[in-house]
């Protein structure tokens, strides 16, 4: 197991951190940055995920040639009210 680390809590934090065990949701505090580290750990991958999809899109599109006009929000909706009648 790694080197303990010593954290002094702001009140908002400590505040949260006893609602949580009050609410028995957690048994320690431990357990508590335990869950909130794990999810930012799965949020950091997830925002690693989202950027990568990002990037491949942006390349997929510039390399998919010259950017062309695209209609105007009232031609399009107009071409859609002609298809629903």
């Amino acid at each position: 197991m790694g080197k303990a680390v010593q954290k002094e809590l702001t009140d908002i934090q400590r505040h949260l951190v006893e609602e949580l065990l009050s609410e028995g949701a957690f048994a320690d505090s431990d357990e508590v940055i335990t869950a909130g580290l794990t999810l930012l750990k799965s949020h950091m991958r997830d925002r690693l995920t989202f950027l990568d999809a990002l990037e491949r899109d942006l390349a997929d599109g510039l390399a998919s040639g010259p950017a062309v006009p695209m209609e105007n929000s009232e031609a399009l909706l107009a071409a859609f009210r002609s298809q629903a009648r």
